[in-house]
């Protein structure tokens, strides 16, 4: 939408609605309408540990179907590499390569693969989601170092984050 905003009334206007051009939706069950998650952005950032918390084939292949089906670009982020073994790395890595899938593979101590990933989504509209504690905060923190990131733990009883929620992020780079 294009917004009119009125910073001294601290309020604003939608003007104009913009055709949709892709979609990250979801639909929780049959008969349920579809949830437009975000609109208009170019690439689906799937981020996914490989240990801490462990890997979700589910969650990921369920994102793979949805920016498929919305026309997004997807790009699988294996995080927190130092934490894994190459042999996880690698059969996930091919596996989802060998289904088209382009990966990356980071550490955000190791500033492993920060490079490549700036390169990958500069100019371009994403959206970053995975489970809570994959390591989309430090991603984003190590590609925004100005910006205030919260980051937190990931719970040692459970191996999982805090919350079993998917986070979704939108932003470009220039």
């Amino acid at each position: 939408v294009e917004i009119d905003l009125n910073l001294e009334e601290d309020s604003g206007w939608i003007v104009r609605m913009l055709p949709r051009r892709t979609k990250l939706s979801r639909r929780p069950t049959l008969g349920i309408p579809e949830q437009i998650l975000v609109s208009n952005a170019d690439i689906l950032l799937i981020v996914a540990s490989l240990r801490t918390p462990p890997f979700r084939e589910g969650l990921v292949d369920r994102f793979l179907v949805a920016a498929s089906s919305g026309g997004l670009e997807t790009l699988l982020i294996l995080s927190k590499a130092d934490l894994s073994t190459s042999e996880e790395i690698n059969s996930i890595k091919e596996l989802y390569s060998a289904l088209g899938c382009t990966v990356l593979v980071t550490s955000v101590p190791e500033s492993r693969g920060l490079d490549s990933l700036r390169e990958f989504i500069s100019g371009r509209t994403s959206v970053l989601a995975g489970h809570s504690g994959v390591g989309k905060s430090s991603l984003i923190a190590s590609l925004f170092p100005g910006w205030r990131i919260k980051i937190g733990q990931v719970s040692k009883k459970s191996g999982k984050g805090r919350h079993t929620t998917i986070m979704a992020e939108m932003f470009k780079l220039p």
